[in-house]
C-alpha cells in the first residue's frame, strides 16, 4: 500500500513541476537581440525543475510496469488536472490553454495507454485442453 501511494505522489508532483516549469518559462519575452538575452530571474530554478519533474516520471513508471500494478497511474490524469490550475494561474493566454490541453489529454491518454498494455500482459490466457 505503501508503495502505490508513493507512486501515485510521485507522479502527481512529477507532472505538476512539469506544469510549472513549462508555463514559466513561456512567460519570457522574445530577444530581440542576435546574441542572446539576459534570463529572467527565475528561469534557472524553472529549468531545473522542470529537469527533475521529467527524470522523476522514469521510476514511477517502471515501477508501475514491472509491478503490473495500474491503480497508481491514476496519479497522472490527477497531476494533469492539478497542473492545468498552476498553467492557466501563470496567466490566461492562447499559449496557456494549448499548454492546458494537450497536459490533460497527454496525461489522460498515457494513463489509458499503460493501463491497457497492463491488463493485457497481466491476463494470461487460459491453457487449452
Amino acid at each position: 500500500m505503501f508503495l502505490k501511494s508513493t507512486v501515485f505522489t510521485g507522479f502527481v508532483v512529477a507532472v505538476i513541476s512539469l506544469a510549472w516549469g513549462i508555463s514559466g518559462l513561456m512567460n519570457t519575452p522574445p530577444c530581440p537581440y542576435a546574441r542572446g538575452c539576459p534570463a529572467a530571474p527565475d528561469a534557472g530554478t524553472r529549468m531545473m525543475v522542470l529537469f527533475i519533474g521529467g527524470f522523476a516520471l522514469a521510476p514511477c513508471f517502471i515501477l508501475v510496469v514491472r509491478r503490473l500494478d495500474w491503480p497508481p497511474l491514476t496519479g497522472l490524469p490527477t497531476g494533469g488536472v492539478i497542473g492545468v490550475a498552476v498553467a492557466l494561474e501563470s496567466g490566461q493566454t492562447l499559449g496557456y490553454w494549448i499548454l492546458a490541453a494537450v497536459m490533460v489529454v497527454t496525461t489522460s491518454g498515457i494513463a489509458v495507454w499503460l493501463r491497457t498494455a497492463i491488463r493485457s500482459i497481466s491476463v494470461s490466457p487460459e491453457p487449452v485442453d
